[in-house]
């Protein structure tokens, strides 16, 4: 099975120069089981990086005869924080103005600024196909900061697909995956997540809709500082095909056997 797994998502090694202002543009080819795509990729440095200087990479993602999945993924990348852009050369050059500003403002200020913005296919295939976007940026402070999206789409219409689309019965699967984070953690079946230390509102196990499939099962993705302080990092909640075979709707394929 040709499936892509998430965690590839900052293996990829992104090589560039960091000389000042320089700027590359490239894309790459693939085809896997249902949707042809390419990845295109826009490398920019501003500064002079054995000082100080600002470099953004971003990696997007474009389908050859899918509109409808493509306005998904856009809608996904030009989503950035608390904004909306009109493009991500737009994004590029609101890094660039802001950081440029900063230097004008302290001409003494020499920490990095490194922005990272990545889409990648991690699942095509039995009428679906899921898509991981992940962040990565340090602009001073303690430590970068990072996120992960994870989108699952019908092909057919293009539209979103929830955990509760593919689960027959969504309190049992809650029940059962609840259960499971219990054990992962080590935590007894009445214990209080927050007494000890997860943050699910109201004291309230939940399953987000951030997920990606692979070759294994189906992964449940929490974000740092989502249920647990930074010092826990990401959490990934992964339930095997075996198990979640006995959970999904009857005629919902996602593995091939």
């Amino acid at each position: 099975m040709r499936t892509i797994s998430s965690i590839l998502l900052f293996a990829m090694a992104m090589v560039f120069a960091s000389s000042c202002q320089q700027e590359a543009d490239s894309t790459t080819t693939s085809m896997v089981d249902t949707l042809s795509y390419e990845y295109k990729t826009i490398e920019k440095t501003i500064g002079d990086c054995d000082v100080s200087c600002l470099q953004v990479r971003l990696k997007s993602l474009h389908f050859t005869d899918a509109d409808v999945i493509q306005g998904q993924v856009d809608s996904i990348m030009l989503r950035i924080g608390t904004n909306t852009y009109s493009s991500l050369n737009a994004f590029i050059d609101e890094s660039v103005e802001e950081y440029t500003r900063l230097k004008e403002e302290i001409p003494s200020y020499d920490m990095p600024w490194e922005l990272e913005r990545m889409a990648v296919v991690n699942y095509n295939q039995n009428g679906y196909i899921g898509i991981s976007v992940s962040d990565y940026s340090f602009t001073g402070g303690a430590h970068p900061n990072s996120y992960h999206q994870h989108s699952l789409f019908s092909i057919d219409d293009g539209q979103v697909v929830k955990w509760s689309n593919i689960v027959a019965d969504t309190d049992e699967f809650l029940t059962f995956a609840e259960s499971r984070f219990r054990d992962n953690k080590s935590l007894s079946k009445t214990a209080s997540f927050e007494a000890e230390g997860y943050w699910f509102e109201g004291d309230v196990f939940y399953l987000p809709d951030n997920f990606f499939l692979d070759e294994n099962g189906i992964n449940f993705f929490y974000n740092a500082y989502e249920i647990a302080p930074y010092s826990e990092g990401a959490i990934v909640l992964s339930i095997g095909w075996e198990e979640m075979s006995t959970y999904l709707k009857k005629g919902v394929v996602l593995i091939e056997k």
